[in-house]
């Protein structure tokens, strides 16, 4: 099996934020940045990572999230020029 480039995409194709997490985690989780939403500028595709307590894992995370979404929506883009009629 082969693999292909769907897309391309860089940093500078997302707005990330940091913000403060809520619930279960106590005084580190409340004060400190560590949550992370993405957004695909062109899409407008908006992902979190708030799972993990370090930054750079929820970044890692939202990261795959956002890759997972803009696939699906490529190959569904792809399929629909393919097939016109299938909705």
């Amino acid at each position: 099996m082969s693999r292909e480039l769907i897309f391309q995409a860089t940093r500078k194709d997302f707005r990330i934020d940091f913000f403060s997490g809520t619930g279960a985690g106590g005084q580190y989780r409340n004060k400190h940045q560590n949550c992370v939403r993405m957004t695909h500028i062109e899409t407008g595709i908006v992902t979190t990572g708030q799972e993990q307590r370090s930054r750079e894992q929820n970044l890692r995370d939202a990261f795959k999230k956002m890759t997972n979404l803009l696939v699906a929506r490529v190959v569904g883009d792809q399929r629909k020029a393919r097939w016109p009629a299938i909705k």
